[in-house]
């Protein structure tokens, strides 16, 4: 009887945690100007500070403004795009809902980036 009331109890709080999963991106902290679903805000700096220039899937592919071009230092992102390096030629997938506060220190894209498009990176994106 213990051992079936255990087992009862582990998928009740498998199932739960599960559903909080599956929920996660309702919690997402940030909010977006417009539609939070098809934006992506980039800084200048770490931390969310410093200029800030904000990308819609609506505009296609973008090459970044002077000020974030080859530095931008943290973004918050609300859909799925691919941020690109022209020369060499390299692609960083960004997903939805994510989010990083140190993006020109902890891979060092953030100091080499060019511009972005909205959806999965491609081999060959024209």
């Amino acid at each position: 009887m213990l051992k079936s009331y255990n087992n009862l109890i582990f998928l009740i709080i498998s199932f739960l945690f599960l559903l909080k999963l599956s929920n996660a991106d309702d919690d997402f902290p940030f909010q977006f100007l417009n539609d939070q679903s098809n934006q992506v805000i980039f800084f200048t700096q770490s931390g969310f500070q410093g200029e800030r220039f904000v990308y819609d899937t609506n505009m296609g592919y973008v090459e970044l403004p002077n000020e974030f071009h080859n530095n931008v230092g943290s973004y918050i992102s609300g859909t799925t795009v691919c941020f690109i390096k022209w020369d060499p030629f390299e692609q960083h997938q960004i997903y939805s809902h994510r989010v990083n506060g140190n993006y020109s220190s902890e891979n060092n894209f953030g100091s080499r980036i060019d511009g972005v498009y909205n959806g999965l990176c491609k081999d060959k994106i024209w």
